[in-house]
Parts: C-alpha cells; sequence; structure tokens
C-alpha cells in the first residue's frame, strides 16, 4: 500500500491544482475572500524595509526596495498599499509614473518589463499608518503598524502588510526581507530573523536584520519598546531569542523557558524545524490574541499567566511555524489549515507536559460547545469555506482541531503520525488548499477519504465522535 501511496502522492503534487477561484490577473490572485489583495504577473524575491518612526506624530519616513522577477511580460505592474504620501518611485533607479486608487499602487514602467526580466523597484514614502480596518470586517490582528504609548508592535493577518509597506500582499507570493529600523537610543527593536548589527549615528540606533526563509506578508513584524533580551539555545543549535517588556522581563523569561524543549517535541512529530531562529516577543499592550509572526510570535501582556491555556497558546503559535508559515494557505478559505493543526497538536503539548486525559477533556470541553445550540446561530461550522468575517471564529479552531482527531481515529496512530510528516514534507516553503490536502491525504492512506472530510469541513452540523 505504501508504494501505490507514494505514486499518487507524486500526482497529487504536480498535477497543477488551482489555487484561486477567480482570474488570476495584474491587479488580483483571485482569492475568492480578498479580491483586491495580491497581484498577478510576478514573484518578489525580496523586500528591503527601510523605517524611521516618528514617536511623535506617529508617522513613518520609509523606503522600501522590492526585487521581483517578472513572470509575464508587464507594461503595468500593481502593489497593494494604503495611504502615506510617495515621495518617490524608480525601477531600476529611473523614476516612473505611477497611480493610485485605493488599496492598488499602478506602476508603469518606462519600457514594458519582459517575462523573466529581474527588476528592483523602490518607493520612498512618509505619513501617518491608516487607522486600523472595521473589526466587523477584518480581524482586530489586521490592523498592520501600531503606535501605542510603550511603543510600537505589528500584526497583519490577513491583510494588514499593505496597511504599513507597499507589498504584494498575499501569502502565496513568499519572499526573504530585510530591514533596517531606526530608532532613538532608548528603545529596542525586534523583528523577524536574524539581528545582524546595530548602528549608532547622532543618538539614534539603526537595527538591521533580516531572514533567510521565504515569509508571508502577514507573517512580518517589527516591534520597537523597552524590551529585555533573552536567548536560548536548543540542543541541536538553534537559537531562540526573545523580547520581553521590561516591566515582566523576570516572570516572561520564566513562562517560556520551554520553548527549546517544545521545539524539539514537535520535531518529533512533524519534522525538522523550517527556520533559522525562532523566539517571541511579548510587548506592553494589551493584546487579545496572539499571532504566529514568523520566527518571532507576537503576544501581549495577557499570555503573562501560568495557566493550562497560556501553555496551550504558546504551544499552538509554535506549530504555526510548520503549518501556516512554512506551509501556508494558498487562499484564505484555506485558514482551517492553519488553525485546525495548530490547535489539535498544541493539545498533544498540553498532554506531554500534564499527562493524564487533558487531549480527551479539552477535546470534549469543545465537542460540548460546538454542538450547544445557542453556539450553533452565529457559528461557521462548515469551517472549510467559514467566510472572511468568520475565519477566526472559534469553530474554525475546535472543530479543525476535532477533524484531526476523528481523522486519527479513522486511519490510526501510525498512519496519522506518518501523514502529518508526509503533508509537511510535501509542501514545505509552499502554499496549499484544502483540496490538495485532502488528495493528499487519500493518496497516502490509498483511501478515499473525501466524504469524511467533506462532512466534518462543509456541512453545518458536528459529527458524532468518541472519546477515548
Amino acid at each position: 500500500m505504501r508504494k501505490y501511496a507514494i505514486l499518487l502522492l507524486c500526482i497529487v503534487v504536480f498535477s497543477g491544482l488551482s489555487i484561486a477561484q477567480n482570474p488570476i490577473t495584474q491587479s488580483s490572485l483571485g482569492d475568492s475572500y480578498f479580491p483586491e489583495l495580491g497581484n498577478g504577473g510576478y514573484d518578489v524575491q525580496h523586500y528591503h524595509l527601510e523605517i524611521t518612526p516618528d514617536f511623535e506624530v506617529e508617522a513613518l519616513d520609509a523606503t522600501v526596495v522590492i526585487l521581483m522577477e517578472a513572470t509575464q511580460d508587464l507594461p503595468e505592474l500593481n502593489l497593494d498599499f494604503w495611504g502615506f504620501e510617495i515621495t518617490e518611485l524608480t525601477i531600476d533607479r529611473v523614476p516612473v509614473e505611477f497611480r493610485r486608487d485605493g488599496i492598488e499602487l499602478t506602476i508603469i514602467p518606462t519600457t514594458p518589463i519582459l517575462s523573466g526580466e529581474l527588476v528592483s523597484v523602490s518607493i520612498s514614502y512618509n505619513g501617518q499608518p491608516r487607522e486600523r480596518l472595521d473589526t466587523r470586517f477584518y480581524p482586530v490582528g489586521s490592523s498592520g503598524w501600531n503606535f501605542h504609548d510603550k511603543g510600537v508592535f505589528v500584526t497583519s493577518q490577513p491583510r494588514g502588510a499593505s496597511l504599513w509597506y507597499p507589498v504584494n500582499d498575499h501569502p502565496t507570493d513568499k519572499a526573504t526581507y530585510s530591514f533596517d529600523i531606526t530608532v532613538p537610543s532608548s528603545y529596542v527593536v525586534a523583528t523577524n530573523g536574524q539581528l545582524i548589527d546595530i548602528v549608532e549615528n547622532d543618538g539614534l540606533l539603526t537595527y538591521r536584520s533580516e531572514t533567510n526563509d521565504l515569509t508571508a506578508s502577514y507573517l512580518v513584524t517589527v516591534h520597537i519598546g523597552d524590551f529585555v533580551y533573552d536567548e536560548q539555545q536548543a540542543e541541536n543549535g538553534l537559537s531562540i531569542r526573545n523580547y520581553f517588556a521590561s516591566d515582566f522581563g523576570s516572570f516572561a523569561t520564566n513562562l517560556f523557558a520551554e520553548t527549546a524543549e517544545m521545539i524539539e517535541f514537535y520535531e518529533g512529530i512533524i519534522g525538522e524545524y523550517p527556520f533559522d531562529v525562532y523566539g517571541s516577543v511579548v510587548s506592553n499592550v494589551d493584546l487579545p490574541f496572539a499571532l504566529e509572526t514568523q520566527t518571532l510570535s507576537t503576544y501581549g501582556i495577557r499570555i503573562l499567566d501560568d495557566s493550562v491555556r497560556t501553555h496551550v497558546t504558546l504551544a499552538h503559535e509554535v506549530v504555526h511555524q510548520w503549518y501556516g508559515n512554512s506551509v501556508s494557505p494558498a487562499r484564505w478559505q484555506d485558514i482551517w489549515l492553519n488553525e485546525g493543526f495548530a490547535s489539535y497538536l498544541s493539545l498533544l503539548w498540553a498532554e506531554e507536559k500534564y499527562g493524564g486525559d487533558i487531549l480527551i477533556r479539552i477535546l470534549d470541553n469543545w465537542y460540548e460547545d460546538l454542538t450547544a445550540p445557542d453556539f450553533l446561530v452565529d457559528s461557521p461550522q462548515a469551517i472549510g469555506n467559514p467566510s472572511p468575517q468568520q475565519m477566526f471564529h472559534s469553530s474554525v479552531y475546535w472543530k479543525g482541531a476535532l477533524t484531526l482527531h476523528a481523522l486519527r481515529q479513522q486511519i490510526g496512530d501510525d498512519v496519522f503520525f506518518e501523514l502529518l510528516q508526509a503533508y509537511y514534507q510535501t509542501y514545505r516553503d509552499r502554499s496549499v488548499t484544502i483540496e490538495e490536502f485532502i488528495a493528499l491525504t487519500n493518496a497516502f492512506t490509498g483511501s478515499d477519504l473525501t466524504s469524511f472530510f467533506n462532512s466534518w469541513l462543509y456541512e453545518q452540523s458536528v459529527p458524532d465522535i468518541e472519546f477515548e
């Protein structure tokens, strides 16, 4: 059966399944949830962000340099970018014309960019970041660059990146990043990736850092504040660097002390950790969420509660480095592939840490909540297509976790954990749809589980499940 599964797995990987539901155009990647996000015709290789924040007026003075390869001939090209005043825009250092319409920044090269051509687009801009989006339609974690009374935090899921820098704002176009963030010497800067240097000039410090791993735009983050730096070392040599608001540094250091052990635990389940570094930042702000910003998970002070829920949350964001960050959603309706996997596998850490039947007890509680009559009123039980407004509803997390537990019961422990590794290895550094995951599962197990997934992912009711 395993040879048969591997053969079918190859068919799945190279079948060229469609990612977008709508046509890909120069100004859209066809995502049905956010059709205005993302642009076709090119592949971004690298973003270099030079940003100097003005804390008095809460504004940015910035230049972003984008290295991109054209995938078709481009008489024009589009980026996603809200607000700000653009002061200079060049392609390969030659000034070019541009126009703006809402989120769309349309750039007009002096001559068409030919398919396969590599160009450097530089955009200088300044002004105040756009006010956060209406949370009735966009999650609170989608607000982009946020000044607060103690500094700055940046969270952009699913569409906040375009609120603070020009970008191809969709997870299917990943790129590497480098940062030059210049701040007064009283501040510390934390970003994705590795800190390369700190340069002092006229009382200002420029923090230079870079990522070597492909990163989706919504996972890019910058934190500025009064931080205590804490570094750990995993047994495999992985550097784990944490930044904790100084008022809570000692307590946070103890709370996050098991991070290396946690990563090693998940390497045993999923496979080698995907990136060069990991760490967390706890900003001195009351965030009602945590976010798996790549290699530097974001938390507010609410995380500082030494409880089962806290440790499950810490594990949840670690799991996302594999499922969500390395293996990313091809469309925003595929969000279950992020949240279901992180929710279920975080319970495995709780089981490891606390023992007993804690996994089953938590799943049973989630099942009771999901099947309660008053919960069904506003719950998107069809988690395979929950709607843009309900992408981060609790049911996506809870029913997503239950789906995986039911799958584990269906195919058995050995095959289930082999599947976790095969899924990661197949789509590492890539994007994936739910349909592709189902096809992979069918191929790997040699069984047609389509009706199983349909009942769990696309029906309003919650299937029966036994907890053993």
